[in-house]
């Protein structure tokens, strides 16, 4: 007797110990729950919390005016609490599945079924809400409350593998420990805001932000999206964000749709959204205008004068009507006072050939800044670019750029042809019969080579002149070296010239980075750059209407291919941005290890571009600057973000500005 007696006296010192330890480590997780968010329950105790090989759920309820308080968080299937089990003080990441709503009424009809409908009664609703929520991941509770408040937590993201233990509080998470636990706030590159849904996730004044590294971009951005649903905001805004971290890259962008060129003009308005996301970044301070201009656009700028002018006064011609054709409109139309208000403010360099103009802003009196436009105006010089024609048009054949030279030796006869508009008049008067019983060439392939050749010729770009001045091409190792100059952007939107002219310009521009980018490496210090191409499916298409296009297509393929798969090496990222999924070539998906998907109505396009199955119908019926974003930079694999609409750096409709 005496010995079972014992037995119960240890048994019950070890239920007292135990009891103990329990009290302490509750007390422990109600002081780490308080300093990671706000404390709005606990698990409950009266429904087991479960795990299994299959699945897992944890139950709790919430009061109803703590329910009330924080309806738009705690009233969404997806939103995300936390939970600090009470084991080991770990803060356990949870995302709502099923959350569940009664009247008060419920309990009594339970027991004796009501003859009619009762009449509406607030009492009924003062009941708790039952939450059910699924685990996603784990993180040190206490390394997580160390490091906060301040920089950003080095805690290490597990899996929940863990059965939560009833009573443990349950949080409404702060914004930076939803960060670190889901693994967001990876580097210096804002993307969006967290959202559950439309809704951004905000924590009492700020969005939860998620992030990636600049050096995700070498690996490359594929945005999608139908028109309206976000893809140039999100652009926009990843642009203005990068340029204002400590060390940003450069920026270059290929403007065919008129949205980039205009980026550093004050916007009307700013959605509140921006500042919760993007704190103090906003539009460019500057920006730098490739502009390629055509023989009709000098014919213009001539105009300006009745006497033959000097290059400074070309190059001042060509910025200024640029200026009062393309940005002054806009600036009308938002209230805007545009204006260089001191003689230092225009800067003309001869020898890089370019236009600084200094503009201080204005709206109904009040200033709003000085921003820097610089125009770089340039044509082709055919004398220049003559053994380098075969790559410049990528709608050469293979054959015939092996045998233009042989047709333009033929041609020339010897004689120094000086001009593109000279060669292509030489073969018209020759004709393709004289030609070919002189070379040997094949039918067809000559027929391409005067096709292609016409086809420069037309565009207008080659050896242009305002008045008596020579324009010529870009210096583009000095002009993407100068680190002053962070965002470029080649305007295709304000020429006449055709989408050939666009492609041909395109083309080169990434093959002179390309080269720029090789020389940097052999110095062994590239300059990190984001090369940005919005309507991608018109430069790298899918299908060829005709042979012509067939052989671009293979062209513009093949270079783009090699330019990305060096682009870690290189420190060179592409985004490519557009609409049409469908119609843009295969590589490029697959160059793309990022993927940010806006409102598609396509759900095969969905499913092809690696969006999980449960988000088909949120993306399928979202609102303008809601998305996923699908990439092995997130630990899941994907998020979901809401970006500001309009954008920092705003956002116009030119059709109705023109």
């Amino acid at each position: 007797m005496s010995s079972e007696v014992r037995v119960d006296g240890e048994r019950v010192r070890e239920l007292r110990e135990t009891y103990r330890r329990f009290r302490e480590k509750l007390r422990e997780a109600e002081e780490i729950a308080e300093s990671l968010g706000r404390v709005i329950g606990h698990v409950s105790r009266d429904s087991p919390s479960r795990i299994s090989m299959e699945d897992s759920t944890v139950t709790f309820s919430i009061d109803p005016g703590v329910y009330l308080d924080n309806w738009s968080r705690l009233g969404r299937a997806a939103s995300y609490v936390g939970v600090v089990d009470i084991k080991g003080g770990e803060l356990v990441v949870m995302r709502l599945v099923e959350i569940i709503r009664t009247d008060a009424i419920m309990a009594f009809e339970q027991r004796c079924p009501l003859p009619t409908t009762p009449p509406i009664e607030p009492g009924g609703l003062l009941t708790p809400v039952t939450i059910k929520a699924k685990p996603l991941v784990r993180v040190d509770g206490r390394a997580m409350r160390e490091a906060l408040p301040g920089g950003r937590p080095a805690v290490e993201p597990k899996v929940a593998d863990i059965v939560i233990e009833p009573q443990s509080p349950v949080i409404l998470p702060n914004a930076e420990v939803l960060e670190a636990a889901l693994g967001l706030n990876v580097g210096e590159v804002v993307v969006g805001a967290l959202s559950v849904g439309d809704e951004p996730v905000v924590v009492d004044g700020r969005a939860v932000r998620v992030t990636m590294r600049v050096s995700d971009l070498f690996q490359h951005v594929l945005v999608c999206g139908t028109t309206g649903a976000g893809k140039t905001s999100f652009i926009k805004n990843v642009i203005s964000q990068m340029l204002s971290i400590d060390a940003p890259p450069l920026i270059v962008v290929i403007d065919a749709t008129g949205d980039y060129y205009h980026m550093f003009i004050p916007p009307a308005s700013r959605d509140s959204l921006a500042d919760l996301v993007y704190g103090e970044a906003s539009e460019p301070s500057s920006v730098t205008i490739l502009y390629p201009v055509t023989s009709d656009f000098a014919e213009e700028v001539v105009k300006r004068w009745s006497r033959p002018i000097t290059l400074s006064e070309a190059l001042m011609g060509i910025a200024f009507t640029y200026f009062e054709r393309y940005v002054k409109p806009i600036c009308d139309a938002l209230g805007l006072k545009a204006e260089p208000k001191r003689p230092e403010d225009i800067a003309i360099d001869e020898k890089a050939r370019s236009v600084r103009i200094t503009l201080t802003f204005e709206r109904r009196g009040e200033r709003l800044g000085r921003k820097t436009l610089e125009i770089v105006p340039f044509a082709l010089v055919y004398k220049d670019v003559r053994e380098e024609v075969k790559t410049l048009n990528p709608y050469f054949t293979e054959q015939a750029a092996l045998m233009l030279d042989t047709v333009v030796s033929a041609v020339s006869e010897g004689r120094d042809v000086k001009s593109l508009r000279e060669l292509v008049r030489r073969l018209v008067g020759e004709g393709a019969r004289e030609v070919q019983s002189r070379t040997h060439v094949h039918r067809s392939t000559l027929e391409n080579i005067f096709r292609g050749l016409l086809m420069l010729n037309n565009m207008g770009i080659f050896d242009v002149r305002v008045g008596r001045v020579l324009l010529t091409e870009v210096d583009y190792p000095k002009l993407l070296s100068d680190q002053g100059r962070r965002l470029v952007i080649l305007d295709l939107y304000n020429i006449s010239g055709g989408r050939a002219l666009d492609k041909v310009l395109t083309i080169r521009l990434m093959d002179k980075v390309f080269r720029w980018k090789e020389d940097e490496v052999r110095r062994g210090r590239p300059r990190p750059t984001i090369f940005v191409i919005d309507e991608a499916h018109r430069f790298f298409p899918k299908e060829a209407s005709d042979k012509f296009e067939r052989t671009y297509i293979e062209h513009v393929a093949a270079r783009i291919s090699l330019g990305a798969r060096l682009g870690r090496r290189r420190k060179l990222g592409f985004v490519f941005s557009t609409h049409r999924p469908q119609d843009l070539h295969s590589i490029i998906p697959q160059l793309c290890n990022t993927k940010v998907v806006f409102r598609t109505t396509d759900a095969e396009v969905l499913r092809q571009l690696g969006v999980p199955k449960e988000y088909l119908d949120t993306i399928t019926l979202a609102q303008a600057g809601t998305g996923i974003v699908v990439s092995h930079v997130y630990r899941q694999g994907h998020v979901t973000i809401k970006t500001p609409v309009p954008p920092i750096a705003g956002h116009y409709d030119l059709s109705r500005m023109a």
